[in-house]
C-alpha cells in the first residue's frame, strides 16, 4: 500500500465512522483515527494498518456509548 492509499483508506474510514456514530463529533473520530494511525509510525509492513487503525477506533467508541466492560 502506498502513502497515498494508505490516506485515502484512512479518510474513507473515517467517513464510515462518522457514519456508525452519528453522535460523536467529527472532529474526535478524526483525532482517534490520527492518533491511533501514528501508533504504527515507523513500521514496515503498511497493507492492514487501516484495518488495525479501524478495530481500535471503533473498540474506544463502543466503550464511550456502552461503557467499559464488567466482570459478571
Amino acid at each position: 500500500m502506498t502513502q497515498t492509499e494508505e490516506i485515502h483508506a484512512l479518510d474513507a474510514l473515517a467517513d464510515r465512522l462518522r457514519g456508525r456514530f452519528p453522535d460523536a463529533p467529527p472532529e474526535s473520530i478524526k483525532q482517534a483515527v490520527d492518533e491511533v494511525h501514528h501508533q504504527f509510525d515507523g513500521r514496515p509492513i503498511r497493507d492492514f494498518i487501516p484495518v488495525l487503525v479501524e478495530r481500535e477506533v471503533v473498540d474506544r467508541f463502543l466503550v464511550r456509548q456502552t461503557g467499559p466492560p464488567t466482570d459478571s
